[in-house]
């Protein structure tokens, strides 16, 4: 077996830069930088290894929305043996290896591949002190500006993307400025300024205003708890929203960190939103080769500075010049009058039926058409028609009372038509079930009722779906999790075998009993500041 496996090797040394092989890694999406690693990670591998990874991998991805459907096809002609295939044999063991290097030492996902490398560097610094100083200054910037503007309309938001572009010159600059001191803290050694500013240190910057930069949702539910038009809680004030907010981020971290292990580190947990931000670190950070792709030479920095250029200045067109075209309701133009043209094709309470809705990227990013898999963007759009064909109907056959109501809009309404008065209903700042029903029941639009039934229908489904189509990634995580508790020594990617959780080993990591301590800690600070501030909650009901 040693004397085939070498003599495999020596041939894919000698014709590594053959047609097909360089055809192979093409179609696989294997950029520049990877050829090498490849061809050396297949060259560890005989043959049934090979066949043993793609036995493995067509049965642990065959429910796999997402994984590329021409690999499975691969996967499973090779499966079948050389003769099936139809192949020669060292073009069959070309093949054979390709794929399996792929699932081991890569990712078998080409959008993963193009934006992740399988190798790291660990002498390169991550966790600075110019790393938190810039990454604590843009949280604090973010996290204002996204909760100063959260209930403007449209809603102004800093995202990751933004704050990306702006931590990039910020890193720079401190790393020409900082004086290239090392100060000694209880032993530790840490320097200030190790140099230029790295990919590592952007990446831990981005992460940590991505997840500390936005704002809480609680704010949204002391607005309604505080104004008059509301529930008029005056004493609502900073020190419980404070607490809240403190609650709610911390508790949000915690259950993060103990579902890590379940949503993050297996292999088919991919989250497409996640991607582009990779991509545009390294498009800033990391050297690039010159390639020549579809007779395109263009480097991945400047198509980003022509992309921004030109967008920033066509944004001045929907959004100041020319409004309109933000939400291009032309086809309520020709009948300005017409209730039903408006609610039918209209875009503000209407179901927006219309070929062209939209000259505003803003308006149009809000699907992320070019993240998210286009099964999915399907998925949206169809059923996007069967809502609509259900509020129509239940608008026009005025089922509970729609047709008095717009059909598309989340405002809640009483018997008269009117705004609902919530003061109405309340008697020292609690519900009062005789006042409601002096008063009047709740009525919602058609919409409105579709989207809390869809909701209702969708979260249900979604956790059946995942629990029986994962059960065994679940059943795995929760070994994984359990023996993490019992060995604090034990690698939390330990049952992991993909090169990303290979890599990781390599660093320290934070326990799980961390997060569940700061689940406790947030739900008993929760608990106090509800019991302790006069919510009415529970004694009161």
């Amino acid at each position: 077996m040693m004397k085939g496996k070498t003599s495999f090797c020596t041939r894919l040394r000698r014709r590594r830069r053959c047609t097909h092989s360089l055809t192979l890694l093409r179609t696989c999406g294997i950029l520049d930088e990877d050829p090498d690693y490849i061809l050396d990670s297949m060259k560890s591998l005989s043959l049934e290894e090979s066949l043993k990874i793609l036995k493995d991998a067509a049965e642990y991805y065959k429910e796999d929305v997402i994984f590329p459907d021409a690999m499975m096809g691969r996967i499973n002609v090779l499966l079948q043996g050389e003769q099936f295939s139809g192949m020669e044999p060292y073009y069959y063991q070309v093949e054979a290896r390709l794929q399996a290097a792929l699932l081991k030492f890569h990712s078998p996902y080409p959008e993963v591949r193009a934006v992740v490398r399988p190798t790291d560097d660990p002498s390169m610094p991550c966790e600075t002190f110019r790393a938190y100083a810039v990454g604590i200054f843009w949280v604090c910037c973010a996290s204002f500006v996204n909760q100063m503007y959260a209930e403007r309309q449209p809603t102004i938001v800093l995202n990751a993307t933004v704050l990306q572009v702006l931590i990039y010159p910020s890193g720079r600059f401190i790393a020409k400025v900082l004086p290239k001191w090392t100060i000694n803290i209880f032993g530790w050694k840490i320097a200030m300024n190790p140099g230029p500013w790295t990919f590592k240190e952007q990446m831990l910057v981005t992460i940590m205003t991505n997840v500390g930069g936005g704002a809480t949702n609680f704010f949204h539910y002391g607005l309604v708890m505080r104004l008059g038009i509301f529930f008029n809680n005056q004493w609502v004030q900073y020190g419980f929203l404070f607490l809240m907010a403190f609650v709610t981020q911390f508790f949000g971290f915690g259950l993060a960190g103990v579902m890590r292990r379940y949503v993050v580190y297996p292999t088919k947990a991919v989250w497409p939103t996640v991607l582009p931000i990779l991509q545009l670190n390294r498009a800033l950070l990391l050297p690039e080769t010159k390639q020549k792709i579809n007779g395109w030479t263009i480097t991945k920095y400047k198509i980003f500075w022509i992309s921004f250029v030109a967008m920033f200045v066509y944004f001045f067109l929907p959004d100041y010049l020319f409004t309109a075209l933000s939400t291009f309701n032309w086809m309520t133009w020709i009948a300005p009058r017409n209730k039903n043209l408006a609610f039918i094709t209209g875009s503000k309470m209407g179901l927006g039926i219309n070929p062209w809705t939209t000259f505003d990227w803003s308006v149009i990013n809000y699907t992320t058409p070019l993240i998210v898999p286009f099964f999915s963007a399907l998925n949206k759009y169809i059923g996007a028609w069967i809502g609509a064909f259900i509020i129509i109907g239940m608008y026009w056959s005025n089922y509970k009372y729609t047709a008095y109501f717009p059909p598309n809009n989340s405002n809640v309404y009483d018997r008269t038509g009117a705004k609902y008065n919530l003061t109405k209903v309340i008697t020292n700042h609690i519900f009062d079930a005789e006042k409601y029903r002096n008063y009047s029941q709740v009525y919602i639009g058609a919409g409105n009722m579709t989207m809390l039934g869809s909701y209702y229908a969708l979260y249900t489904c979604a956790f059946c779906y995942i629990m029986l189509n994962e059960w065994k990634t679940i059943r795995d995580a929760c070994k994984g999790f359990y023996r993490s508790l019992k060995d604090r020594k034990l690698s939390n990617y330990e049952m992991f075998d993909d090169p990303f959780s290979r890599t990781m080993r390599m660093y320290k990591e934070v326990p799980d009993w961390w997060f569940i301590a700061t689940l406790i800690v947030a739900f008993c600070v929760g608990v106090g500041a509800i019991v302790g501030y006069p919510t009415g909650t529970p004694e009161n009901h």
